[in-house]
């Protein structure tokens, strides 16, 4: 038996935020995204059962910022290959039905992360809750490895100073009705 669930398209709103935290054989290091774009498809009424469609976050390189400020961003600018890639992209067509846990919905989806020119697929999980007025955050934490997205880890001090493969990815993105 199958039945239809409207949905409504909203927007990434400006409270929303990004942040990607790393190692390195120095200090630990952060990139934050100042802004972001996007769309979603949401349901009218989520609930248990229904789901996310069209999703789609972006992130311009040029709005990221990092803790290690200037020669750590030019770092990343050019493992990101942001000469000829302006963005960092995620898109979700459909998660997977949510489910209700506390009083937030969980749910999965299987993700297409657009990276430095590469797509690599991915699984995140996250949380769906109200937040203000018709907003809804979808949130959640991922870790990824840099050489499994096609990136080298940047090294600085002719490389004496060493980034870690592993990354950690943690979001609460706001979408709110267009």
């Amino acid at each position: 038996m199958s039945y239809h669930v409207s949905h409504r398209l909203a927007t990434v709103a400006s409270s929303s935020t990004l942040t990607v935290s790393g190692t390195s054989t120095l200090h630990d290091w952060q990139l934050t995204a100042r802004r972001m774009t996007g769309h979603a498809a949401l349901p009218a009424s989520p609930a248990p059962g229904t789901r996310l469609t069209d999703v789609e976050v972006r992130v311009a390189i040029e709005d990221l910022e990092a803790s290690g400020g200037l020669p750590m961003m030019i770092k990343l600018r050019d493992v990101l290959k942001s000469k000829h890639f302006s963005s960092i992209a995620v898109i979700i067509e459909a998660t997977e039905p949510f489910n209700e846990v506390g009083d937030s919905l969980r749910a999965s989806g299987a993700a297409t992360l657009h990276v430095a020119g590469a797509r690599h697929q991915v699984t995140l999980d996250a949380q769906l809750m109200p937040h203000a007025e018709d907003t809804l955050r979808l949130k959640g934490e991922h870790r990824l490895s840099l050489r499994a997205l096609g990136l080298k880890p940047p090294t600085a001090f002719f490389g004496q100073l060493k980034t870690g493969d592993a990354v950690t990815v943690v979001f609460s993105i706001d979408f709110t009705p267009s």
